[in-house]
């Protein structure tokens, strides 16, 4: 076997779930030993870690200067920031839910200046933000369903009944 060197963080590729690294055992999809399951990859606890900090600092910060109301705007472009990390390290898919998501904290941002009040800040940045992680979610389960064994077998049984 040849020996490696550990894969930087940008040479993460997904696996099955898997964070592994851009090298393998010489075959194609085959994870390194190294490799980590992504929920325990020090990628994934460090981007964790950093969020919940954000989090922490930016409420503190906007309570203690009197605008509160901005915190679930600050919230939704946080976790955004968040699922952008995730789309460099891990699934690309997460690029366009991060966007989604600092898209709904600075149109919450835009209607607070606008004079929308917390109301509007909330209901534009908590209706989007939802929207967004609901379509995600959706997404992500319509592919899994379309790709599942069951699903598969349904089409070759209609193959079969339409005689393609």
């Amino acid at each position: 076997m040849v020996d490696q060197a550990p894969a930087s963080l940008a040479d993460r590729r997904p696996h099955s779930g898997v964070a592994t690294p851009a090298t393998t055992d010489g075959e194609a999809n085959i994870p390194s030993p190294r490799s980590k399951p992504t929920f325990s990859s020090t990628a994934f606890l460090v981007v964790n870690a950093v969020q919940i900090v954000a989090f922490a600092a930016g409420g503190r910060l906007l309570t203690s200067t009197g605008h509160p109301e901005y915190v679930i705007a600050w919230v939704a472009i946080v976790v955004g920031v968040h699922f952008l990390a995730f789309g460099r390290l891990f699934l690309t898919g997460f690029y366009w839910l991060g966007a989604a998501l600092i898209t709904a904290g600075l149109a919450g941002l835009l209607v607070g200046i606008a004079g929308g009040g917390p109301g509007g800040i909330k209901v534009t940045s908590g209706l989007l933000a939802a929207s967004s992680l609901f379509s995600a979610s959706a997404w992500s389960l319509a592919r899994m369903h379309a790709s599942s064994p069951a699903a598969s077998a349904r089409q070759r049984c209609q193959s079969f009944q339409t005689g393609s």
